[in-house]
């Protein structure tokens, strides 16, 4: 039975494909910037808890914590969207650095769309496969809706697209959310035979106990951050093309109230 090392680079989705390799019984290491050791969190550290899930054995967890505890402060003092982009890129990269030779020993390697980069050669080498996590949309597919909206055009995106047009060729899979993530890849370059769709799931079936109408308004409520890759424009757009009366509430990190 194949090993697998699932490298990443933040908690995302609190670790849930390492804990799965783990119950499945071929994971090898999580190789990561942060753990929070015993789940104990200190106070100079006061959301370290998410860094940790006790779901996982620590014992298959290998992290930089040193720089793991860095990379948040440096992240604050970072004003730009495309310098937070070669920071991740950069703290991403040394974490690679650190851990290559005992990655190098895993059969297949589990790793994130902007990340599986940092091991190209080893890729190339035969020695591990790539299994590619693009859970998201492809970066062109971004970088496109950044220039036409807002006017950003940030550079270092066209190194990241190029990467990931590198990092699709060295999988063997590449999985995706859905349908939509699909379409988009293949329309960017992407092997549709290596895409795998792994939809995005929930503890429990969400059913719609109420009307989304009340008083003949159509209400809809939207719970995150504003930021073009959340993709708020879209539902703006479709709500101009209704020919009911729509009222539209969000919940985001600035004060809004955006009625329609």
């Amino acid at each position: 039975m194949k090993s697998v090392s699932v490298f990443q680079v933040g908690m995302r989705r609190r670790y849930i494909e390492a804990i799965a390799l783990q119950k499945a019984g071929r994971l090898n290491f999580l190789y990561t910037d942060f753990w929070l050791r015993g789940g104990k969190e200190p106070w100079y550290l006061p959301n370290g808890v998410s860094r940790f899930n006790e779901n996982l054995n620590e014992t298959n967890v290998k992290s930089a914590n040193l720089i793991g505890l860095m990379y948040p402060i440096i992240r604050r003092l970072v004003k730009k969207k495309k310098n937070l982009d070669k920071l991740h890129y950069l703290i991403s990269k040394i974490i690679s650095k650190i851990y290559f030779r005992q990655i190098k020993k895993s059969d297949i390697l589990y790793a994130y769309s902007g990340e599986a980069i940092h091991f190209k050669e080893l890729i190339l080498s035969k020695d591990c496969e790539l299994i590619l996590d693009q859970k998201g949309m492809p970066r062109s597919y971004y970088r496109e809706i950044y220039e036409k909206e807002i006017g950003d055009k940030n550079q270092f995106w066209k190194q990241i697209e190029l990467n990931e047009r590198i990092e699709w060729s060295l999988a063997k899979s590449v999985l995706c959310g859905s349908q939509a993530v699909k379409n988009a890849l293949v329309t960017a370059g992407c092997d549709e035979i290596k895409i795998k769709i792994i939809p995005s799931f929930y503890p429990k079936p969400l059913v719609n106990k109420y009307s989304a109408y009340t008083d003949g308004i159509l209400k809809v409520l939207y719970v995150g951050n504003i930021h073009p890759m959340k993709g708020i424009k879209f539902i703006l757009d479709a709500a101009k093309l209704l020919e009911v009366d729509c009222e539209f509430t969000l919940m985001v990190n600035v004060k809004v109230d955006l009625i329609i």
